[in-house]
């Protein structure tokens, strides 16, 4: 979690680099409440591993096909 996107989408493939089938998303998020927790809003970047690769795309996440 954090306000910089740019943080957040390097985070995110951070955690990549240690997933050898992993994915990821980043979305945008605000807090709703304390028990409800957060609502999300529209995805601003996508990732995902094919083997020694990782690749990414903008907008909507990434799904198997």
């Amino acid at each position: 979690m954090t306000r910089d996107p740019d943080e957040g989408e390097q985070a995110m493939l951070a955690a990549l680099d240690t997933l050898p089938g992993g994915e990821g998303w980043a979305r945008v998020a605000r807090i709703t409440g304390l028990k409800k927790g957060y609502a999300y809003g529209p995805t601003l970047r996508s990732a995902h591993r094919e083997g020694d690769l990782i690749v990414t795309g903008d907008g909507e996440p990434w799904t198997h096909s």
